[in-house]
C-alpha cells in the first residue's frame, strides 16, 4: 500500500505542480456556484450547511465580492465569523430590501425576523456588490452605495444569505480577497521533504521523520501540502516544551469529513470513520495569524476549523490513523512586518 500511494504522489506531483496553496500575503480569486434559497417556514432560515466561505483569513485580508440575484421578496446577507450566526461574537446582518427598497444593518446576536413586509408575486432582480477594507463594509446595489458600516471585533470568514419569504437565487458570484496593505511581506516558500506516513494501530504514531520545525517562529506563517491518504490526518502542533507542555491535536477529515483541533490529545469520537479501504487526493493547509493568534486549517481551500491557540508554536508532527498518508509538495510561507529576513 505505501508503495502504491508513493508511485500515486509522484504521478500527482507531475500532473498538477501547481496546486492551489493558501498564502497570508497573497490575493484569491473564487468563483462560485449559482445557489437558490428558500423560505421553509415562517422563520427566517439561514443554510447553514453551506455556507459562503472565504478563501482568505479576515483578520490578514480585506475583500470583495458581487452576484446577482434573482429575488420575489427581500432577503438577509450574514456576515459571520467561524461560529456562523450563533456565534457569541455577534454577526453582522445586512437586509437587502429589492422589493421593499430598504436597506439596513446591525450588529446582532441573532435573532428571528418579524415577516411584517408583504411579499410579491414579481421577481425582482439587481447586482450585489460588497467591499470590506480597513474593517469597514460597504453594500452596493447596481453600482450605488447603500450601506457603510465599521466593523469593530468581528473577525468575518463566511458568509449566509436567508430570503425573508419565497425564494432568493443568486448567480455569477465570486469573491476577492485582497492584502492588507501595511505590515505584511510574504517570503519565498521554504520546502519540507516529502512524508510517508503508516499506522498500523486504531490511532495515531506520530514518527520521528513528521517533525517538522517551524521556521517562521513568531511570524503569521501558512503550511501547505498535498496529501494522498487512506486515513484522515493528524497533527500536534507543539511549543517550546513539547508533549510536557501546552500542545493541541487536530485533524484533517479527509476521510471522515469531520475536522477539529483540540487542547491537547484530541479525542475521536467514531474511530471507524477516520480511516478507509480507499484513497484521497486533497490539498491541506494551516494558517496562524501572530497578531490575533488565530489558529486555521483548510481542506482544498475550504476552511474546516478556526480557533485561537495559545503557544507559540516551535514544531508539527503529523500522522496516519490506521493507514497509510504521504504527504508531498509541502512548504511553509513566513509572513513578515518588516521584511523578509536576509
Amino acid at each position: 500500500m505505501l508503495r502504491i500511494l508513493k508511485s500515486l504522489a509522484l504521478a500527482a506531483a507531475v500532473l498538477f505542480p501547481a496546486s492551489a496553496q493558501l498564502d497570508s500575503c497573497a490575493g484569491t480569486v473564487l468563483s462560485l456556484t449559482s445557489k437558490s434559497y428558500t423560505a421553509t417556514s415562517s422563520r427566517k432560515t439561514y443554510d447553514l450547511d453551506n455556507p459562503i466561505t472565504l478563501p482568505c483569513s479576515g483578520s490578514t485580508h480585506d475583500f470583495k465580492g458581487s452576484f446577482d440575484v434573482v429575488t420575489d421578496n427581500d432577503f438577509y446577507i450574514a456576515f459571520a465569523d467561524s461560529g456562523s450566526i450563533s456565534s457569541s461574537n455577534g454577526v453582522i446582518e445586512v437586509y437587502a430590501g429589492l422589493i421593499s427598497n430598504k436597506f439596513s444593518t446591525s450588529f446582532n446576536r441573532y435573532a428571528q425576523a418579524k415577516r411584517s413586509i408583504s411579499t410579491t408575486k414579481r421577481s425582482t432582480s439587481a447586482t450585489i456588490s460588497f467591499n470590506y477594507s480597513a474593517n469597514v463594509l460597504s453594500l452596493y446595489k447596481d453600482g450605488k452605495l447603500l450601506i457603510t458600516y465599521k466593523n469593530r471585533n468581528l473577525v468575518i470568514s463566511q458568509i449566509l444569505i436567508a430570503p425573508l419569504v419565497g425564494t432568493t437565487t443568486i448567480s455569477s458570484a465570486s469573491l476577492e480577497c485582497l492584502v492588507i496593505a501595511t505590515g505584511c511581506a510574504s517570503c519565498p516558500p521554504i520546502p519540507v521533504d516529502c512524508l510517508d506516513l503508516q499506522s498500523d494501530i486504531i490511532g495515531t504514531v506520530y514518527p520521528p521523520n513528521s517533525y517538522l520545525t517551524n521556521p517562521c517562529l513568531g511570524n503569521s506563517f501558512t503550511f501547505n501540502t498535498s496529501v494522498i491518504s487512506d486515513t484522515d490526518l493528524f497533527f500536534i502542533a507543539l511549543g517550546e516544551n513539547g508533549l510536557s507542555g501546552s500542545y493541541y491535536e487536530g485533524n484533517f477529515g479527509i476521510i471522515s469529513t469531520n475536522s477539529k483541533v483540540d487542547v491537547g490529545k484530541t479525542n475521536v469520537l467514531d474511530p471507524s470513520t477516520a480511516y478507509s479501504s480507499d484513497s484521497v487526493a486533497a490539498d491541506v493547509s494551516i494558517s496562524y495569524d501572530s497578531a490575533t493568534k488565530y489558529f486555521r486549517t483548510y481542506i482544498n481551500q475550504s476552511l474546516v476549523t478556526e480557533r485561537t491557540i495559545n503557544i507559540d508554536i516551535k514544531t508539527f508532527a503529523f500522522s496516519a490513523y490506521n493507514g497509510f498518508s504521504t504527504l508531498f509538495g509541502g512548504s511553509y510561507a513566513c509572513s513578515y512586518s518588516n521584511g523578509c529576513p536576509k
